[in-house]
């Protein structure tokens, strides 16, 4: 008897041992699924760039809205200068791309009655189809450019129309009007006044009747060139105009309040304008400056 009572109590001690063991073993497994710090402080910076770019959007949103007054209104524009810059660019695009679009159209339907017409010569004809290929290259290189400058966009158009406007109505020649003599030292010569001879008061003065002249028919080709030149004149003057009042923001604001804080915010605001139209003017003429980098001098 003795000896089985103590044969089963020390099974039970046993059960009891590993049951033991068995908890202290699964206890650490119970953490694993715990978020760690790291883990906390890398989805943080996510969500912080995120609002941040959101507020930067509604701010502008209400810039552009004309929202903030004075003071606020200068600080925040140069806050978000970059930003309103990249505003201004796209905003200059959008209206220089609309512009050019209307430009191609009525330089398209003002060609037809011009070409229909069979009175363009072949020299007439081919300068009228490459001002045409012209505006469309003006169109497609302005959409690509990405230092858009409107200044040189509507000067190749006036260029390019007044080259065309050359060649289709080409300079009247001068009347030919007999010149005064010049001596060898081009000084003109003059009949001295005592070799004048009046005539006499008796004399009877006749006039010859004066001819007129049948007057020349009015050119066919001229009127349609006029038509043309207008109707493309008139939208680069349009777009030239569309361009120098193009704005992504209101004017700004006038000063409220504290009149020295705002014209001194100001200033500096007026300096970072006036620093980055000067890097683009910059940025334009090395553009222009690569082709001559570029000329093949292995000949020479």
């Amino acid at each position: 008897m003795s000896i089985d009572a103590i044969s089963v109590t020390t099974v039970s001690v046993t059960a009891q041992t590993v049951q033991t063991q068995n908890v202290e073993i699964t206890e650490p497994e119970e953490t694993t699924d715990v978020v760690t710090e790291p883990q906390l402080e890398e989805s943080i910076p996510a969500e912080t760039e995120d609002n941040s770019e959101e507020k930067t959007r509604g701010v502008l949103r209400l810039l552009q809205k004309g929202h903030f007054k004075g003071v606020a209104d200068v600080r925040l524009r140069m806050n978000f200068f970059e930003e309103i810059q990249e505003m201004e660019a796209e905003q200059l695009q959008e209206t220089a791309d609309e512009g050019l679009e209307a430009i191609n159209e009525s330089a398209q339907a003002a060609s037809q009655p011009l070409t229909e017409s069979a009175l363009l010569d072949e020299d007439q004809a081919a300068a009228l189809d490459e001002f045409l290929d012209n505006l469309e290259n003006i169109q497609s290189g302005s959409e690509e450019d990405d230092t858009f400058s409107a200044e040189t966009l509507i000067e190749n158009l006036q260029g390019s129309l007044d080259s065309l406007m050359g060649v289709l109505t080409p300079a009247p020649a001068a009347s030919e009007q007999p010149e005064p003599a010049e001596t060898d030292d081009g000084l003109q010569l003059q009949m001295p006044e005592a070799l004048m001879v009046e005539p006499a008061a008796e004399e009877i003065i006749t006039e010859e009747p004066v001819v007129e002249e049948p007057a020349e028919a009015p050119n066919p080709l001229l009127g349609l060139v006029q038509d043309f030149q207008e109707a493309v004149q008139s939208l680069i003057d349009k777009l030239e105009s569309d361009l120098s009042t193009s704005s992504a923001l209101p004017e700004i604001s006038e000063a409220q309040g504290n009149g020295k804080a705002y014209a001194k915010f100001l200033a500096v605001y007026e300096d970072m304008l006036a620093s980055a139209s000067t890097e683009a003017d910059q940025a334009e003429s090395l553009d222009l400056e690569e082709p001559a980098e570029s000329i093949d001098s292995t000949g020479l």
